[in-house]
């Protein structure tokens, strides 16, 4: 169904809110766990006499997009679709937030970088020294060049980092520390 501001859309017991709407006539029970959090249904009127007052999630003569009606019938006119309703205010703000790397990602990735690097000069610095040196031949030193590679990649560091956390873990846990989202502590301070 297409909506665009200025429909009427009738609304009964069990239907889902298309839009955000003013109610005309009638009135509903309606899940707003969705936007607010809240189990309980809010009831919604048209006409009521505190309509507008404070933020528009308050009002009780509007529905919002998203929500369902759990009891009731009502009239409303349709005031915002798409991205310009609540919900999708909603989405528009959890869309803005950025992940930062913490800084054990970040050595983690410098570490792997730097044995990937050492392990390519490794393995290029040894075709012309195994065709030269020790008299293989070109095909050989390929083949024993990617061996080298492929041996000096660590399949042990993602286990030892993990168990490593896992201890530090478990010491922080015996004395009762917290601990939560340490980056966003750091730019935290930076802001005071």
């Amino acid at each position: 169904m297409e909506l665009v501001p200025g429909d009427v859309v009738i609304l009964d017991e069990g239907d889902a809110v298309p839009a955000d709407a003013r109610l005309i006539d009638g009135s509903v029970d309606v899940d707003m766990s969705a936007l607010t959090g809240e189990s309980a249904p809010g009831r919604r009127e048209a006409s009521s006499a505190d309509a507008v007052r404070g933020a528009l999630i308050t009002a009780t003569d509007i529905v919002f997009g998203g929500t369902t009606v759990f009891a009731g019938h009502a009239t409303a006119v349709v005031f915002a679709t798409g991205m310009h309703t609540e919900l999708g205010r909603i989405a528009a703000l959890s869309q803005r937030i950025t992940r930062e790397s913490s800084p054990l990602e970040q050595q983690v990735k410098r570490v792997a970088w730097l044995i990937a690097l050492v392990a390519a000069i490794l393995g290029l610095a040894f075709i012309p020294l195994g065709s030269l040196l020790a008299g293989l031949s070109l095909k050989d030193s390929v083949t024993f060049a990617i061996g080298l590679l492929v041996a000096n990649v660590p399949e042990g560091l993602l286990p030892t980092i993990t168990l490593a956390l896992a201890m530090g873990v478990r010491l922080l846990a015996r004395s009762g520390a917290v601990v939560k989202n340490c980056p966003q502590w750091r730019r935290w301070g930076r802001q005071r």
